[in-house]
């Protein structure tokens, strides 16, 4: 039992963040192309003659620009993240099943009385 209620937690868990993900995605108003995602569309768009001065490749420089915008952009996303987190959670319960004790505690308790 004690192994069900500690997977169910981690999945919840798991399942609250993904949502917190998502929300923060929606709420963000990003572009749905990242930047790399931006370069990779515009060198496919590009004419032979942008490309040749790298041979057809992006330089190394440029990688890294684009690398350090998009780990810049995962920073505020991610403090975002932390400020809603930071104020707390509302949680409703609304439909809470019956509580199903486990049968050694069940015992016990039924013995005290």
């Amino acid at each position: 039992m004690h192994k069900h209620t500690y997977q169910n937690s981690v999945l919840t868990i798991i399942a609250v963040c993904l949502c917190l993900l998502v929300i923060a995605q929606f709420s963000s108003g990003t572009k749905a192309l990242s930047t790399a995602g931006a370069q990779v569309v515009h060198h496919a768009r590009s004419t032979p003659d942008e490309t040749r001065g790298g041979g057809g490749m992006v330089s190394a420089a440029d990688q890294r620009k684009v690398m350090i915008a998009d780990i810049k952009n995962l920073s505020t996303r991610l403090e975002r993240i932390e400020g809603l987190l930071s104020r707390g959670l509302s949680v409703k319960v609304t439909e809470m099943p019956p509580i199903q004790l486990p049968r050694e505690r069940r015992e016990r308790e039924e013995e005290s009385r």
